[in-house]
């Protein structure tokens, strides 16, 4: 993942010209630990363009899932897995099951 990211940085930085600058600093690989952490887990994914203010709603970002998952099992399906399992901050020290 380092060589990765290393040339990619340094791509993207030659690009836009801005020498030094982590593209990806904050990555860590995760295992899902369980059933509830995987639905926890595909919640947050889901939220994550709202989250950071890309759209208004899940369903307005083109490169998601979601809308796949709602084609697929339903609209009624998708808030219920909400429902049951909320999103939460997942950080490191937060992120137990």
């Amino acid at each position: 993942m380092n060589k990765i990211h290393c040339g990619y940085s340094y791509e993207m930085n030659k690009i836009e010209n801005c020498k030094g600058r982590k593209i990806w600093q904050n990555y860590w690989d995760y295992c899902v630990r369980s059933e509830k952490d995987f639905w926890r887990h595909f919640n947050y994914i889901h939220h994550h363009p709202v989250k950071h203010g890309y759209v208004q709603k899940m369903e307005e970002y083109e490169f998601s899932s979601f809308g796949y998952w709602i084609r697929k099992k339903g609209y009624d399906w998708m808030m219920s897995v909400f429902r049951e399992h909320p999103i939460v901050d997942f950080t490191i020290a937060r992120d137990d099951s």
